[in-house]
């Protein structure tokens, strides 16, 4: 792509890449690489005519402005959402189990 001076690099994740979402922290954590790997690759590549196309849903980029604007905000709504969440069931400590 870089040779040719053109192309588009698409990567798919997901509004976690973007919000913390309670009760799936590891899930949110590979997500918001994914977004900032992305990123980084735009920044990089863009000059040398490489796209890499970010194209989420209204609203996943709703709340990513919301979570930029108002981070505190965005915190103590993900934190309310998390105490109406069931708690997860209890391990048993046992492979298999």
């Amino acid at each position: 792509m870089v040779a040719r001076r053109g192309g588009s690099i698409v990567n798919i994740a997901s509004i976690g890449g973007k919000v913390a979402v309670p009760l799936l922290l590891p899930y949110t954590a590979s997500k918001f690489a994914e977004v900032g790997f992305s990123e980084g690759l735009h920044a990089e590549l863009r000059h040398k005519g490489v796209h890499v196309e970010i194209a989420i849903t209204p609203q996943a980029i709703l709340a990513s402005r919301i979570a930029h604007v108002a981070p505190e905000v965005t915190r103590r709504v993900m934190g309310l959402m998390n105490r109406m969440l069931p708690d997860p069931p209890e391990a048993s400590g046992r492979c298999g189990a």
